[in-house]
Order: structure tokens, then C-alpha cells, then sequence
């Protein structure tokens, strides 16, 4: 019975984990609080770069929050997750230098997801709130 505890705790522990959101701060602290908006990553995407410029926004097994300023912006996003079939195979799944362009309004907060459609990789955007 402890066995099955300690085994539900830990597993309970891993998707709590799997969920997490590491924030990486103000990407522009020049920028005034009320011209920013709050990007979260989807932990299955890296962004290389941002309006041209190399970063590095990711956080291994978790999502990702930055406040960036509102206004249009350009994003190079690796994607990379492994899934498990239903033999039990494991498949990883990659796609590298996504070009992505969206338009921010500060002040919101938005969402970054990876959809897998067919053999290419769609990057969406959702207003979280």
C-alpha cells in the first residue's frame, strides 16, 4: 500500500512539474509596464531568435512567461516532443526554424502552442485572459 502511494506521489509530482511556467522577466526593462505584454511559451518550442535577434527562451520541460512590448513581432521557434504510440514505440517529432509573426496589444497575455498537422508543425496564438 505505501508502494502504491509513494508511486502515485511521484507520478502526481512529474505532471505537476510538466506544468510549470518558468518567467524570464521584462525581455526590454526601457520598455514602460503599461506598453508590455505577457508571452507564455508552450514548453515544446524553443525561440531562437526575437525581431532578429538571438535568444534563448526555453526552459527544458517547462513552459515559459516573458513580458514583451506590444506591436508586431518576429519569432524563429524550434519544436521538438516526444509521443508514445500505441505499441509503445517512442516517436520524436522536430521541426527547426518556424518563421512566425504576430501582432501584440500590451497589457494581454498570450499563449504560444504547437499544433502537428500532417508532417508540418502550425504555431498558434491564444489571448490567455
Amino acid at each position: 500500500m505505501k508502494n502504491k502511494v509513494l508511486i502515485m506521489a511521484i507520478v502526481v509530482s512529474a505532471l505537476y512539474a510538466g506544468c510549470l511556467t518558468t518567467s524570464l522577466g521584462v525581455y526590454d526593462s526601457s520598455i514602460p509596464l503599461e506598453n508590455l505584454c505577457t508571452l507564455v511559451v508552450d514548453a515544446h518550442l524553443d525561440v531562437k531568435e526575437f525581431d532578429g535577434k538571438v535568444v534563448v527562451w526555453d526552459a527544458p520541460m517547462n513552459n515559459i512567461s516573458i513580458q514583451i512590448p506590444e506591436g508586431r513581432h518576429v519569432f524563429v521557434i524550434d519544436y521538438g516532443e516526444y509521443e508514445t504510440t500505441n505499441r509503445g514505440q517512442s516517436v520524436y517529432y522536430s521541426a527547426d526554424s518556424i518563421d512566425f509573426t504576430y501582432d501584440f496589444v500590451a497589457g494581454k497575455t498570450y499563449l504560444m502552442t504547437p499544433q502537428r498537422v500532417n508532417r508540418s508543425v502550425v504555431i498558434h496564438i491564444t489571448e490567455k485572459y
